[in-house]
């Protein structure tokens, strides 16, 4: 099976967009370890550990239908720069949010190009999607509840500092 020129590109267009968001996610540690979020940062290094397999399966599966894949020469990611931990998410949720719709042009490209195979790939990347941004918003919510009680924020970072 062949998929057609413009999916290969948008495609590998989407790894760009997993390995920057990985490098993102990894400047996020950075600053979470910069302001003493050590379990904060943890869970941003496994979320830029999952973006990097994301691009990498996106590759997979272009090999598997016999498409030629050229990696990206360059990513281009703007710096951090916040104010408290709020910002971080708020800007996280932003980012998955774009990501989604990014993955929904994908599918809207694949339903016009009657391409069932990678419609049917891209549902993997969907559920994804939608688990990603509940997952921020989650954490956004329990940010807000306990913005006024300092012993709820360090269980919450101690809670994602266990993220496997």
């Amino acid at each position: 099976m062949m998929i057609s020129p413009q999916m290969k590109k948008k495609l590998l267009e989407q790894v760009v967009h997993e390995w920057e968001s990985e490098y993102l996610y990894y400047a996020m540690m950075a600053w979470c370890h910069n302001h003493d979020y050590n379990g904060f940062a943890h869970w941003f290094r496994k979320q830029a550990e999952e973006e990097h397999s994301h691009g990498l399966k996106i590759l997979d599966y272009l090999l598997e239908v016999g498409a030629e894949i050229e990696l990206p020469a360059t990513l281009t990611v703007q710096p951090v720069n916040f104010k408290e931990i709020e910002e971080v998410f708020a800007a996280t949720l932003a980012h998955e949010q774009k990501v989604t719709r990014l993955i929904h042009d994908l599918a809207d490209l694949a339903v016009s190009e009657k391409d069932h195979a990678t419609l049917n790939y891209l549902q993997w990347f969907i559920s994804e999607q939608l688990e990603e941004e509940s997952g921020v918003r989650d954490i956004i919510g329990k940010l807000k509840r306990v913005k006024a009680a300092p012993g709820g924020l360090y269980m919450l970072e101690n809670h994602l500092a266990q993220r496997a």
